[in-house]
């Protein structure tokens, strides 16, 4: 049998070890496992007797480029349109290579788009599908997650420990009980993977510490925070 494991990264803070990775990596059945993360060095935090287990072969697979992206949206296009204008499909993976990290969910919600509205300036809609689909993914996060967006954004110098601090002050004013530690840093990288923060390694004296990097608006995250709230 081969196993997927997505996002294991995020495994629960309850198997702080990893013991699932370890008991997979010695079963008598000879299972095979593929760990799909965002982080290369999740590999390297992992117990030594996990890694020696595993001995796992990493595969990195680099972002999508603009001609791979145009592939992607030709091959869209003539299965679900009458007509395209090739143009628009180089300018639209143009933009979603430069502006986007790479992200195909924004170049098919922009061919979207152009398709349903005959759109001629391709830059405005492009941009129109990025808001559209980061409020789609602010929608569908939950409470706790969402909250610690917010103290994110409410902290003068988001380092790690001090946004922690502020979401569980943000979480009791609610009512809820907030995530462990290590929950909440599971839950900064599954926002990391999603595309809405940035974990920044920074050097504050003489030690390294992560500082939280918000790759979205804080009007975006106050728009998303009223529609919740309506």
């Amino acid at each position: 049998m081969i196993l997927v494991l997505d996002e294991v990264d995020l495994l629960s803070d309850k198997d702080r070890h990893k013991d699932i990775l370890y008991l997979l990596a010695r079963s008598p059945k000879n299972y095979m496992t593929v760990l799909l993360s965002n982080h290369p060095k999740f590999i390297s935090k992992l117990d030594e007797s996990v890694r020696s287990s595993l001995q796992p072969e990493m595969l990195h697979f680099r972002n999508y480029d603009a001609k791979e992206i145009l592939d992607i949206l030709q091959d869209r296009a003539r299965a679900g349109l009458h007509t395209f204008q090739e143009s628009d499909l180089a300018q639209i993976a143009a933009l979603t290579a430069r502006s986007t990290n790479s992200d195909v969910r924004v170049a098919i919600k922009t061919l979207y788009h152009v398709a349903m509205e005959e759109a001629t300036h391709i830059e405005g809609v492009f941009n129109r599908a990025r808001r559209d689909l980061l409020m789609d993914v602010l929608n569908d996060l939950n409470d706790r997650n969402f909250l610690i967006l917010q103290a994110a954004s409410e902290t003068r110098e988001p380092f790690v420990k001090d946004v922690y601090a502020r979401y569980r002050r943000l979480s009791r004013e609610a009512g809820d009980e907030p995530f462990s530690y290590v929950y909440f840093y599971s839950s900064l990288s599954y926002l990391q993977s999603i595309g809405l923060i940035l974990l920044l390694s920074t050097k504050v004296g003489r030690i390294y510490t992560n500082r939280i990097q918000l790759l979205l608006e804080p009007e975006t995250l106050d728009g998303a925070n009223r529609i919740r709230h309506a």
